[in-house]
């Protein structure tokens, strides 16, 4: 058995109301018809002269197995020399279980035409209305926002498509009513990456580098669409300053992929890597669209997880959180102030990102109350909480208990529960072994 994948020329084939750009890709484990769909009216766009897309969509997976890549129809040539020179060496000199492999495709430099529109991904939350908002009316024309997307390409859970895909649909009606207000099409894409990806095996520490919504994985469904777009802002989530190859995030390092991705006929930017998180908060804030559909919890936004926490808290340093009243319980935060805000200053990865430091300045600055029983009771109670709380995840009975009794969503918010099928299939197969 030969440890190659091959990519087959890709083609279109209609499914019902849809349409899709699809290729039969080989691997040593069996053949898979790997696919990207789109809304009828978007297959004059597809991209079926280049490879691009599908060797983006499995490169993770390839450099985790250790399998070479061999392509049928030609890859772009900047492209494929950006990967091969350097992208692949930097990528795996910096992660001990990611390997260097090969690319063997025929490339060419014909230029693809496009309709020179401008895309970002769309899920509602601080980093992406920051990015729509930015670019809705920028001074260079070429440069103005035309289109949403949002991709069921790991980022909603590591489980099969089948359950994927429910899940992406329903987060697509959730956006609909915000897609509608700020006036731009929002384009849909599943895929059945999910499925490809789950014979990996991929160790828990590595499941978010491989196995979620990375750069790569995005920038694949962008170049499915090679005909579409000319310009590309992938939302990011940290400032350049915190520039690093992490295997919990690849976004510390979007600016790096941005350059690794871009072509000729298509510019990936890293938007939002130009500030810090708590000025995108105060950017977006004043907006009437982003008070009514701020979403940082899989459209719920439960008010309690540490993703609504951070953000409440944010809105609070900037005396902004009385206009969010709608989608946040204001009341139960105001109530329970120094509770909420010791919570909140107990996450350790939020001290690590810097997101508390900025808040704690912005109430400086704003001369915005912290109680001191906040401190307190961050302190005494939420750090050795939260220290346990990591201690005891680590035992499969607890985790077990820790879904059945729904602690994740407590903690974690309902974004969590997309999630915990993942997890528990992966301990399933572990145990298997």
């Amino acid at each position: 058995m030969t440890n190659i994948i091959t990519i087959g020329t890709p083609y279109i084939a209609h499914i019902d109301e849809k349409v899709r750009l699809c290729s039969k890709v080989k691997k040593p484990s069996g053949e898979i018809e790997l696919y990207y769909e789109f809304p009828a009216e978007y297959e004059k766009y597809l991209c079926t002269e280049r490879s691009d897309s599908f060797v983006l969509g499995i490169l993770e997976y390839a450099m985790y197995m250790g399998f070479d890549i061999k392509c049928e129809a030609p890859m772009s040539e900047a492209l494929h020399y950006q990967l091969c020179n350097y992208g692949m060496n930097i990528i795996s000199g910096n992660f001990d279980r990611i390997k260097r492999i090969t690319i063997d495709s025929p490339y060419t430099n014909e230029e693809i035409k496009s309709e020179n529109a401008v895309g970002t991904g769309f899920s509602a939350g601080v980093d992406s209305f920051y990015t729509v908002l930015k670019h809705l009316q920028p001074n260079e024309s070429a440069f103005k926002l035309t289109h949403l997307l949002i991709a069921n390409i790991g980022a909603f859970t590591y489980a099969s498509t089948e359950k994927t895909e429910k899940l992406f649909y329903q987060q697509v009606e959730n956006l609909m009513p915000a897609e509608k207000e700020l006036g731009l099409p929002l384009i849909a894409i599943n895929t059945n990456y999910n499925d490809f990806y789950l014979d990996a095996n991929v160790t828990i520490e590595y499941q978010d580098y491989i196995m979620a919504g990375t750069p790569l994985k995005i920038a694949s469904c962008v170049f499915a669409l090679q005909k579409l777009f000319s310009v590309y802002y992938i939302a990011s989530g940290v400032q350049l300053n915190l520039f690093a190859f992490l295997k919990n995030d690849p976004n510390f390092a979007l600016l790096y992929y941005t350059k690794l991705l871009s072509v000729p006929n298509l510019i990936f930017y890293g938007s939002g890597t130009e500030v810090n998180r708590i000025q995108k908060v105060e950017y977006i804030s004043k907006n009437r669209i982003v008070q009514k559909y701020l979403s940082v919890d899989a459209g719920k936004n439960c008010s309690h997880c540490n993703k609504c926490l951070r953000t409440m808290f944010e809105l609070y340093s900037l005396n902004k959180l009385k206009e969010f009243d709608s989608i946040f319980d204001v009341d139960d935060f105001n109530k329970h102030l120094s509770s909420r805000i010791g919570e909140y200053m107990a996450i350790k990865s939020e001290r690590f990102d810097g997101f508390l430091q900025e808040t704690l300045q912005m109430c400086k600055e704003n001369k915005v109350r912290i109680p001191i029983t906040a401190y307190v009771k961050s302190y005494l109670f939420y750090k050795p909480f939260n220290f346990i709380k990591c201690k005891l995840r680590k035992s499969r009975v607890v985790r077990k208990l820790y879904y059945k009794f729904d602690l994740d969503v407590k903690f974690h918010g309902e974004e969590s529960k997309v999630w915990r099928d993942s997890y528990l299939a992966n301990e399933s197969m572990t145990e298997k072994k």
